[in-house]
């Protein structure tokens, strides 16, 4: 596929998973932080699940790098009224809130 004519088709440059997470993150009115080390509303794996569900297409050709995004697609995105539940479900959880969105009691160690 010819880089200039997807180019021409764009009406800025692809952006990056990275603002594709903070622009997500700014829709749903939660800014991502700017303070390194400080933690993310929407990451970049968000959007990396987005693509897996064919909600955003990766216009990247570096399977290994950093994904690549139709700022119109991203703007689609957070449009969406259900964008917060989309969020929430590609969000992964740690020991605390996990047991609530799977409707389960919190275990304390595995009695091994």
């Amino acid at each position: 596929m010819d880089s200039d004519a997807i180019r021409a088709t764009m009406p800025s440059l692809p952006v990056p998973g990275g603002t594709a997470a903070d622009r997500i993150a700014d829709a749903l009115g939660t800014p991502n932080p700017t303070a390194y080390g400080e933690k993310l509303h929407v990451t970049a794996f968000v959007v990396r699940r987005f693509t897996d569900r064919g909600l955003l297409a990766d216009l990247s050709a570096n399977p290994d790098g950093g994904s690549l995004h139709h700022p119109d697609q991203v703007d689609q995105v957070c449009r969406r009224q259900d964008l917060a539940d989309l969020v929430a479900a590609d969000t992964p959880l740690g020991p605390e809130p996990a047991p609530a969105r799977l409707r389960v009691r919190r275990a304390h160690g595995t009695g091994w």
